[in-house]
C-alpha cells in the first residue's frame, strides 16, 4: 500500500532516507535534508504495517521532479521502487503534469529505463555519488485540463 505522508508519518519517511542515503551511502545530513521537504509531496510504501520505502515529488518549472526514492535494504527486490515511481507519476498527473525528471544514481539507470526514463547530459556527482539526469514525457490524456 502507498500513502501520502501526514505530519504524523513524515518522521517515518525521514528515517527511511537516513537508513538508505546516510547510513548505507554516506550522504551527509546537510545534503540529504536540503530544506525542500516542505515544498514536496511525500509518499510511503507499507508492508505489513511497516513503512519500508519513500519518495518525494516537487513540481519545478512544469516538470514533476522525483526525488529521494528509497526502499529499505531488506525490502528491495519486491518491485516497491517501481510502485513508488508509478505513484509519483500518478501524483504528478493529478496536478496536470505529464513530464518528469530525476537524478539517477548510475547503478539505477536500467531500473529507470524500464520505467520509460531516458538519460541525458553528462554524468555528474551529487553527494559524492555519480548520477545522470533522466526524463520521461507522457502524452496527457485528451480529457486532461491542459489539453483542451
Amino acid at each position: 500500500m502507498i500513502t501520502f505522508t501526514t505530519p504524523e508519518t513524515q518522521a517515518l519517511a525521514h528515517a527511511i532516507r537516513r537508513a538508505v542515503f546516510m547510513d548505507e551511502q554516506g550522504v551527509s545530513a546537510e545534503e540529504e535534508f536540503d530544506g525542500l521537504d516542505d515544498q514536496a509531496l511525500h509518499l510511503l510504501v507499507w508492508i505489513d504495517g511497516q513503512a519500508v520505502g519513500t519518495a518525494r515529488l516537487r513540481i519545478v518549472d512544469g516538470w514533476g521532479k522525483f526525488e529521494r526514492i528509497a526502499v529499505l535494504q531488506h525490502f528491495r527486490g519486491r518491485n516497491l521502487g517501481r510502485d513508488l515511481v508509478l505513484a509519483l507519476v500518478e501524483a504528478a498527473n493529478a496536478q496536470g503534469v505529464y513530464q518528469y525528471r530525476l537524478g539517477a544514481q548510475t547503478h539505477a539507470l536500467k531500473f529507470y529505463e524500464r520505467l520509460g526514463f531516458s538519460a541525458y547530459g553528462d554524468e555528474f556527482m551529487d553527494a559524492g555519488i555519480p548520477h545522470f539526469w533522466m526524463q520521461r514525457i507522457d502524452t496527457p490524456p485528451t480529457n486532461a485540463p491542459d489539453s483542451q
